[in-house]
């Protein structure tokens, strides 16, 4: 079924607690353990077959990390087991790249059927929803800050502060208009539908330019 499994979870309870109950069910099969700021030096040492991820790295949603991961290892599954509502996230994160999503409220059998369930192209969202693999929701996760002009740099920083239109309307000395047309400009660009997302596209950003010239990823 499984070679090799990584578990990225800030908690090491939490991840030591996964291991012992994954290795009560597949026999043999290696674990690897890390907290989020070491996963992508973990995945630059080793090819794992599934990822069991938490939902949040160091307080920010994990979509970025998921991206990364994908981008340079396309093939591993990436298995979603969060604390986060998962009425609300739960189809973000599997169109995001994710094979699946279990929420920490479950009870544990429901982990494990996710993970009994993955190798035969199944995604398990949420308790007992499955979904085809071919069926998962999508949308465009390109994200390329670079794209933005100047101006559209400066408004996603205030969007992102919090601030709305009309008061970026008045702060940049610009129509509400203009400012509507700039913000969904942004938002075509980075392939993103709301505000979350843009937090997500500058996270992504700010972890590629850290790494990168480090040859981690």
């Amino acid at each position: 079924m499984y070679e090799k499994i990584l578990i990225i979870d800030d908690h090491p309870i939490a991840r030591l607690g996964l291991i012992a109950n994954i290795q009560k069910d597949l026999h043999p099969v290696e674990i690897a353990e890390c907290g989020g700021d070491n996963a992508l030096l973990s995945l630059s040492k080793h090819n794992f077959d599934l990822i069991i991820m938490e939902g949040k790295i160091a307080g920010v949603f994990s979509f970025g990390l998921i991206q990364i991961i994908l981008q340079k290892h396309p093939g591993t599954k990436i298995l979603i087991f969060a604390g986060c509502d998962e009425n609300v996230y739960s189809v973000s994160f599997l169109a995001t790249g994710a094979i699946g999503y279990v929420s920490k409220s479950a009870p544990i059998e429901t982990l494990q059927t996710a993970i009994e369930n993955i190798p035969e192209g199944n995604i398990l969202q949420a308790g007992s929803l499955t979904y085809d693999i071919n069926k998962r929701p999508q949308y465009n996760t390109k994200i390329q800050m670079k794209r933005l002009s100047g101006r559209e740099t400066e408004i996603a920083s205030l969007l992102l502060k919090g601030q709305n239109i009309t008061f970026i309307s008045k702060a940049k000395n610009l129509k509400v208009s203009t400012v509507s047309t700039h913000k969904a400009r942004i938002f075509s660009k980075l392939g993103i539908i709301n505000l979350l997302q843009l937090k997500d596209a500058l996270y992504l950003a700010s972890y590629n330019n850290a790494f990168s010239s480090t040859g981690i990823i």
